[in-house]
């Protein structure tokens, strides 16, 4: 098996070469008190020892451009989510680290789209899993 890579495409249609590509990122992440406490505040859910999955859900899109660039394109839409599962509870004190693998890239329309499976570790166990959608224009 490949070594996960951090990827960087010149534009859309590169893409469609990159099925079955593991992808790497070397940003890590630890969550304070003070970041869930925010959290908390503007979602009204109360403080506790776990990331919420809900937060964890939106880390997804810290993660996935430190491991997949696309570097020109006229628009980028995010699709959203074909599926999501939070395998083991992620704790605000174990730094957060992500992997991807793009599963598939087809060109739809004048575009490509492209999706790519986030999966964010804490702890040494997986706490996130997120199948994203993106579609990109030349």
């Amino acid at each position: 098996m490949a070594q996960p890579i951090r990827v960087q495409v010149p534009g859309p249609a590169d893409l469609l070469q990159l099925v079955g590509t593991e992808l790497d990122c070397a940003f890590t992440t630890t969550l304070s008190e003070s970041n869930l406490e925010q959290f908390a505040r503007a979602t009204g859910e109360s403080s506790q020892e776990f990331i919420p999955s809900n937060f964890l859900l939106s880390l997804v899109n810290l993660f996935l451009p430190e491991m997949l660039v696309v570097e020109s394109f006229s628009m980028g839409v995010n699709v959203g989510l074909d599926s999501v599962s939070f395998p083991t509870p992620a704790k605000l004190s174990d730094p957060l680290t992500a992997r991807g693998l793009v599963l598939s890239a087809d060109q739809i329309g004048e575009g490509v789209q492209v999706v790519v499976r986030v999966t964010m570790q804490s702890g040494g166990a997986d706490v996130c899993v997120a199948d994203t959608v993106s579609r990109f224009f030349a």
